[in-house]
């Protein structure tokens, strides 16, 4: 049994009937186990959710513990730093990490006067210095995969510019809200975000037939002829950003190596409230989501 499936058991969250015939449900329609799960219980995912939060933090802290304690390399594909999966913001903090990520570092954790960071190379005295100076912090470098390195710092890099102001007031956050409005007006039951060879199709499912909406591309100059979309440049990053964005907004799991996830999405709009169920599953290797309208229905009998 997987580790967050055994957690989710554990804490009363998950029973054992009901894991049963989830995963009957998910081999047998070619869906994710959480798919399976919200199919039979729609309260599942709001349950779930902060089991799944204190799960992934104490694995992220723990790994953090080992690597500074008695020196095991991180694995980078499966850690996000545990001061990022707080709810508060710390501006100050975010524009030092950038900083050091413009150096070609990356932060795993920092407290009071100290970050431990990752590279690829040494940390030379100059920039340990600059540390000093700039933030009155002092670096720690610990063990990890250099191959990882540069996947989690553009992972980090992401995660920050669409937590930003540039992210919050350009066009990436209207991008992701007319979206749904879109899906709303539209009366979609669904939205799915497809990967297709380096772009990112965004798909409606409306009366049970799928429809194109939009591909966003990767390359910043194709942005401009993007409907919904002003004539602005981004960085290469802004489509994977959009994925991102839904992630932070429906409280999914953020790291490097994409997993079958869960979250939820709870939203208002032209006064009427709504709530999405949303969900990545891995297909040749990459994450697509899907955001299903929630129709409450009854529980799985108990």
């Amino acid at each position: 049994m997987e580790p967050l499936i055994a957690h989710l058991v554990d804490t009363g969250v998950l029973r054992a009937e009901m894991l049963a015939h989830a995963q009957a449900r998910a081999q047998r329609e070619g869906v994710s186990l959480w798919e399976a799960l919200h199919a039979l219980d729609s309260e599942f995912v709001y349950r779930a959710l902060q089991p799944k939060r204190e799960f992934y933090y104490r694995q992220d802290a723990e790994q953090f513990k080992a690597a500074q304690q008695t020196g095991q390399p991180l694995n980078l594909r499966t850690y996000f730093p545990p001061n990022l999966q707080r709810n508060s913001r710390q501006e100050s903090v975010e524009n030092f990490v950038q900083q050091l990520m413009d150096w070609e570092l990356a932060p795993v954790a920092w407290m009071e006067g100290r970050v431990w960071i990752v590279s690829e190379r040494p940390v030379h005295m100059p920039t340990a210095l600059q540390a000093r100076l700039l933030a009155g912090v002092r670096l720690h470098r610990l063990p990890a995969p250099p191959e990882q390195v540069a996947d989690y710092r553009q992972l980090l890099k992401t995660f920050l510019w669409d937590m930003t102001a540039m992210g919050m007031e350009g066009p990436l956050i209207r991008v992701a809200n007319t979206i749904l409005q879109q899906a709303i007006n539209e009366r979609a039951s669904t939205i799915l975000l497809e990967p297709r060879e380096g772009k990112l199709a965004v798909r409606f499912l409306i009366n049970g037939a799928w429809r194109d909406v939009l591909t966003l591309p990767t390359d910043d100059r194709e942005w401009i002829d993007a409907i919904w979309i002003d004539a602005v440049v981004l960085p290469d990053f802004a489509t994977r950003g959009l994925l991102l964005r839904y992630k932070w907004m429906a409280e999914m799991r953020i790291q490097v190596e994409p997993i079958d996830d869960f979250g939820r999405i709870p939203i208002r709009y032209e006064g009427r409230d709504y709530n999405l169920a949303v969900f990545t599953r891995v297909v040749d290797g990459q994450e697509w989501m899907y955001l299903h309208f929630v129709r409450p229905k009854p529980a799985f009998p108990r």
